[in-house]
């Protein structure tokens, strides 16, 4: 199954000649992210190791043709239809020779992150919007909000819910604007929570 469209005037489907410029652009927006500088590699190995992460996210979820771009190139979205969010074992074999890269010797904190986010989520078939981000110097102008609700738009049409984790505290009420609402707050360790937050179909 593959999404229908997610799009709108200033957004289109992504492909692979957008995936270098994606994956730096979402290097740049998760910066100061709470989860990813607790789960992942930092310092001089920050952008190659998040870059290794993010690249497998948007070649996964390419296949479904969930992976939205800006027509500023300055934001992206990334989406799941129903079901396709669920981490096999098959991908789970796939990833193993990416960890050491990614997480270092935060494997653990990273491994934890992981299982709590798959362990927390919701069965019931719905949209899963995995990543909204824009370019740090270029937030705050609507570019997120576009991208989440032409996004939106597609999931209403239809007629499921939607689903999100937010690890940082200031998008949430980002979130909350377009309908979501939280569920769960969990603890990841150290002090750093996440939101899960579900957004009901609407009518």
């Amino acid at each position: 199954m593959t999404v229908d469209a997610l799009t709108g005037p200033q957004t289109r489907l992504a492909d692979p000649s957008d995936f270098d410029a994606i994956v730096d652009m979402l290097v740049d927006a998760y910066e100061d992210d709470p989860v990813m500088n607790y789960g992942f590699r930092g310092g001089r190995h920050r952008h190659s190791a998040w870059a290794v992460y993010f690249r497998a996210i948007v070649e996964r979820y390419h296949k479904w043709k969930g992976v939205v771009v800006h027509a500023s190139g300055d934001g992206a979205a990334v989406w799941a239809p129903p079901h396709r969010w669920e981490v096999t074992n098959l991908d789970k074999l796939r990833n193993v020779p990416k960890l050491p890269a990614m997480l270092g010797a935060r494997t653990p904190r990273g491994m934890r992150i992981m299982s709590l986010m798959q362990r927390h989520h919701p069965t019931a078939p719905h949209y899963y919007l995995n990543i909204v981000a824009v370019q740090r110097s270029r937030q705050g102008r609507g570019i997120g909000g576009q991208l989440l609700n032409d996004g939106l738009r597609t999931v209403d049409a239809q007629g499921l819910p939607a689903y999100l984790e937010s690890s940082n505290a200031r998008n949430v009420p980002l979130y909350e604007r377009a309908g979501f609402a939280t569920q769960e707050l969990i603890n990841i360790g150290g002090g750093v929570r996440m939101w899960l937050m579900w957004r009901e179909a609407q009518p």
